[in-house]
């Protein structure tokens, strides 16, 4: 398996250096890729996306009945989570990470589950000292980000991802 992906990763890095790569052969590499690289069953089965909060004032503010930890399978969804973050006193502590249940490749283990946010006006209500990027590897939970949005004007925008395989092997 490794040399088929150092394979892939050759001839994506080739096309990354032409000015005006032929779309039609990068199509074609993309549908090889995914075709060739289906992803493992400890991957699908074994692999949880996992969200954390706690609130730290009134705590009619977050989760909405929800436990304090949720996570999901690829392909699922999370149960719901509320913030209704207002006038009350404090915010919502909120926490991403991912888990797996066996031993996984080690390719894996470099993957990072990251977060990223700014406020889109008062900066206050955003962050609690955060970073404005999180990450955490597989196996750990960023640190804590807290969201208070209420009196203030504007709100929290906000944006996770995943570290690709193609980011990884390529190195962007």
């Amino acid at each position: 398996m490794t040399a088929k992906v150092d394979n892939f990763k050759n001839q994506v890095q080739s096309l990354s250096k032409q000015d005006m790569p032929s779309h039609k052969i990068i199509q074609s590499l993309g549908t090889i890729i995914k075709t060739n690289l289906n992803p493992p069953s400890w991957f699908v089965y074994k692999t949880k996306l996992c969200y954390r909060w706690y609130p730290d004032g009134d705590g009619g503010q977050c989760g909405g009945g929800v436990s304090r930890l949720t996570c999901a399978n690829p392909d699922d969804m999370t149960s719901y989570y509320r913030d209704d973050t207002d006038r009350r006193s404090g915010g919502c502590q909120m926490s991403w990470g991912t888990t797996h249940d066996i031993p996984v490749s080690s390719w894996f283990n470099q993957v990072q589950i990251c977060y990223k946010w700014w406020p889109d006006g008062d900066g206050g209500q955003c962050g609690g000292g955060a970073n404005r990027l999180l990450c955490a590897n597989v196996g750990k939970y960023t640190s804590f980000y807290r969201d208070d949005t209420d009196r203030g004007g504007g709100g929290c925008r906000m944006q996770w991802s995943y570290q690709s395989l193609l980011q990884l092997l390529c190195g962007y």
